[in-house]
């Protein structure tokens, strides 16, 4: 006899295999970043930080290695290294 609900609660919580993927592919990234992908390069943003997870997702789409994409991450600007300070410091 087979489990129907077991086999449900499987299909609803097992992502698909490209979005395991992907997955995968930006735990790496974050890995050899040191940093979460998940930034704000906003031209609207007066203090844009070097992240952005879009950019991640388009260049895994373009089947970029995580390497390649981290190695594409510009430095930071003094106004990007002020910034973070201020938000570790004050929380702003």
């Amino acid at each position: 006899m087979t489990d129907s609900h077991l086999a449900t609660w499987v299909a609803e919580t097992t992502p698909p295999q490209g979005e395991r993927a992907w997955i995968a592919w930006a735990d790496e990234a974050e890995r050899l970043a040191g940093q979460s992908l998940d930034g704000d390069r906003q031209a609207s943003n007066p203090t844009p930080d070097r992240y952005c997870l879009d950019e991640a997702y388009a260049a895994w789409k373009a089947g970029d290695t995580p390497a390649a994409y981290v190695a594409r991450i510009p430095e930071p600007t003094t106004a990007q290294m002020e910034a973070a300070q201020r938000v570790a410091l004050l929380g702003k």
